[in-house]
């Protein structure tokens, strides 16, 4: 005879319905009968028996909803069934990544990597519990972290109340919570933006006199075509036809492609340099694959160079602790503000100024007609020789 205390199963004496019945003990003491809701009788016999030992659990204090989950997932896992999705925090933000990959570009997809990877950093063992647990004031001491080293509020707008509000709301659609923890997230106040600075034609030539062949061409190539750091540090000479005299580079930022004709001061610099019958060799051998930040990067680099011409930059924002960083009024991003600067005074309309900046859109289009190129050269060329 099986003991009172102990999970069995029964038929139905009265034949109302085909599917076992089990009987358990509940976390109360009380002996309950519930169907199964299946004619197997081992498989009966299995849910029966999880049903006690999750009344066990409760009994002794010791079921979460964690736990309750485990159990559940081991019984589906005995009956050869799929189990209940229930990630830990870690687990799906990482599996949201997955699925966001192919959807947007490299460069946005290692953007998302960097923003995840930092709010589970600040989690600080929480990352472990379910997705189910994580509340809105995990994401305020998230962004609040942020704020004190010192990022500037449109970025720690988009990190919360952009990307990881829509990794919550996939996860709401998905049935994987039932709330957004981010959902009541208000944006933090963006203050009038900083100013940064530009360079008179007078300082640049200061600066190119006294850089080295790779400073002087990247100093030039900034100035002349109002590419990014990032983007024209890593050039090859397979993206600078001197025929055409022309450049094109991709855009990190955009993951476009812009294609700007060479000014004739920065094609007499290239005629110098050795290597352009190579296409795979870098324009600028020293400073290729370099990192733009850190203590030896290149905008340190550029600030030296700009302190042996006794040009110092005003500070517009100070780096806080941890991983802010400062924001100067004058930096190598300060020629692409000179770039737009001389082309607004000359009267360029702000469309092609766009277009050369690679601000109109994501997808910067390479091909232009022989009359556009003519146009946007004719352009370029209001900018001064040094």
């Amino acid at each position: 005879m099986v003991p009172t205390n102990m999970p069995s199963i029964h038929r139905d004496n009265r034949g109302k319905t085909p599917y076992w019945i089990g009987a358990f003990t509940d976390e109360a003491g009380r002996r309950l009968k519930r169907s199964t809701g299946t004619t197997d009788k081992r498989e009966a016999q299995r849910i029966v028996e999880t049903w006690q030992h999750a009344a066990d659990l409760a009994r002794s204090g010791r079921l979460t909803e964690t736990r309750a989950r485990e159990v559940v997932n081991e019984m589906l896992a005995r009956l050869g069934k799929k189990k209940i999705y229930a990630p830990t925090t870690k687990q799906y933000l990482e599996d949201w990544l997955r699925r966001e990959r192919g959807t947007t570009s490299e460069s946005v997809c290692r953007k998302k990597e960097h923003v995840i990877r930092l709010f589970i950093e600040s989690l600080r063992g929480r990352e472990r519990l379910p997705v189910e647990d994580i509340s809105e004031a995990d994401l305020v001491t998230f962004r609040d972290g942020l704020i004190s080293e010192g990022r500037h509020p449109r970025t720690v707008n988009m990190m919360l109340t952009g990307l990881l509000a829509k990794a919550f709301r996939d996860g709401m659609k998905a049935g994987v919570i039932r709330l957004n923890p981010a959902a009541t997230l208000k944006d933090i106040r963006v203050g009038a933006p900083m100013e940064k600075g530009v360079f008179s034609a007078d300082q640049i030539r200061r600066l190119i006199s006294v850089a080295d062949p790779d400073w002087k061409g990247l100093i030039l190539a900034g100035f002349y075509t109002g590419g990014r750091l990032s983007d024209l540090v890593n050039l090859q000479w397979s993206s600078v036809d001197l025929a055409e005299r022309s450049i094109t580079f991709r855009q990190r930022k955009t993951d476009g492609l812009v294609k700007i004709p060479m000014h004739p001061d920065l094609e007499e610099h290239f005629l110098t340099l050795p290597g352009h019958d190579r296409d795979e060799d870098p324009v600028f051998p020293s400073l290729y694959g370099k990192p733009s930040g850190g203590s030896y990067g290149l905008s340190v680099g550029f600030t030296k160079v700009m302190s042996a011409v006794g040009i110092i930059s005003a500070q517009l924002r100070s780096k806080g602790e941890g991983v802010g960083r400062s924001v100067s009024a004058l930096s190598f991003h300060s020629l692409r503000h000179s770039f737009n600067s001389v082309l607004l005074n000359a009267g360029i309309p702000q469309e092609l100024r766009m277009r050369l900046t690679g601000h109109s859109s994501e997808a910067m289009n390479t091909l232009y007609s022989h009359h556009e190129l003519e146009t946007i050269r004719a352009a370029i060329e209001h900018l001064p020789r040094l």
